[in-house]
């Protein structure tokens, strides 16, 4: 075997060891988000019934809610820094207290309320849409069409279950369910072509 043979094997193998390591971290990440993100849904779904229905957990279920916030910064952290994870986190907090506006609105039947919470809610999912743009390098246009679905989903989630139209009210939590695990594939998918734009190649 002569040395240029040998350097190209060990370089094949050092490629494939590279490989594996990497691809391990994607499923490991992607997995991860897709808890933290599920978790987002059914403790905002937790906290929508609680409040409609004035039950005795809803404060349990409000801070179970804004912990995952934190949970998701620190996620984002892990792979960035703690400045980038904690902003996030902020606009993510900011993102379930004017939910909680608008569930109060909804609920009341106060359109005027509604319609300056829903305002409010609109630029905050661009404001969370812009902020994992810049720092992932996903499409700031896909991640405000995420955003802008995921707003859209909840409040008609919000606003069968206040109807009392239960079955509609379960199919657009199940459709909320589904899109986010659409936006946190999207969003460690553009995490890793960023963090490795050529191994990404053959992973995603």
């Amino acid at each position: 075997m002569t040395v240029l043979a040998l350097i190209v094997i060990i370089a094949i193998l050092a490629f494939v060891i590279t490989l594996i390591s990497v691809q391990r971290q994607y499923q490991h990440t992607r997995q991860h988000f897709r808890d933290l993100w599920t978790d987002h849904v059914v403790w905002t779904r937790l906290y929508i019934i609680s409040a409609l229905q004035n039950l005795p957990d809803k404060a349990e279920n409000a801070a179970r809610l804004m912990q995952n916030q934190d949970e998701i910064g620190q996620a984002v952290a892990a792979l960035y820094n703690q400045e980038v994870g904690q902003a996030l986190a902020a606009l993510l907090k900011e993102h379930i207290m004017i939910a909680t506006q608008v569930i109060s609105a909804a609920q009341t039947n106060n359109s005027s309320a509604l319609t300056t919470a829903q305002a409010a809610w609109s630029k905050n999912g661009d404001d969370i849409a812009h902020a994992l743009s810049k720092v992932t390098g996903a499409s700031l246009e896909k991640m405000k069409q995420m955003m802008k679905k995921h707003l859209e989903t909840t409040t008609q989630e919000v606003v069968d279950y206040i109807q009392a139209n239960y079955e509609a009210d379960i199919q657009a939590y199940e459709e909320v369910k589904k899109h986010i695990l659409e936006m946190s594939d999207d969003i460690v998918d553009a995490i890793f072509r960023q963090q490795h734009p050529f191994l990404s190649r053959f992973l995603i």
